[in-house]
């Protein structure tokens, strides 16, 4: 969950826009451990899982 890091440091607002820059940014890639070559991971399914942590939490 480091691109959920890298969208508070930044101030993204959307998990799209911080998946874009990610896919455009070779420092983002580096942090992430993601090579040029590697896919970066869908913001879809980073929402549902970001979705997930917070409905399965329990207050």
């Amino acid at each position: 969950m480091e691109i959920l890091l890298i969208q508070y440091i930044e101030g993204f607002r959307s998990v799209r826009f911080t998946c874009k820059q990610v896919q455009q940014n070779i420092t983002y890639r580096w942090f992430l451990g993601i090579s040029p070559h590697d896919r970066v991971p869908c913001h879809s399914i980073i929402s549902k899982l970001l979705h997930r942590r917070i409905s399965d939490s329990s207050i």
